[in-house]
């Protein structure tokens, strides 16, 4: 779940991506990520706070990513979900 619109705070941790991934592949169960509203391009080199883009969490492993494509590209509510090649 992407904490887009919340944040936990106190004794909390987060489970990495590589994490889960490893995980999934070793009990052959697919990894879903959500990105919440997604990213196209590496934000980090105009300044910003990085977050992972939609491709590069597909090259770790991801199995599938799904975004908010009405905040990630505007326009009407659309959802957006990019799989793996398998």
């Amino acid at each position: 779940m992407h904490s887009s619109n919340y944040r936990v705070v106190g004794f909390t941790q987060e489970v990495s991506l590589a994490e889960l991934v490893e995980l999934g592949r070793k009990h052959s169960i697919p990894v879903f990520e959500d990105q919440g509203s997604g990213v196209l391009v590496d934000l980090a080199r105009f300044g910003l706070p990085g977050e992972p883009t939609v491709a590069s969490s597909i090259a770790a492993g991801a199995d599938l990513v799904s975004a908010s494509g009405d905040k990630l590209l505007g326009g009407p509510q659309a959802g957006v979900s990019p799989a793996r090649k398998t």
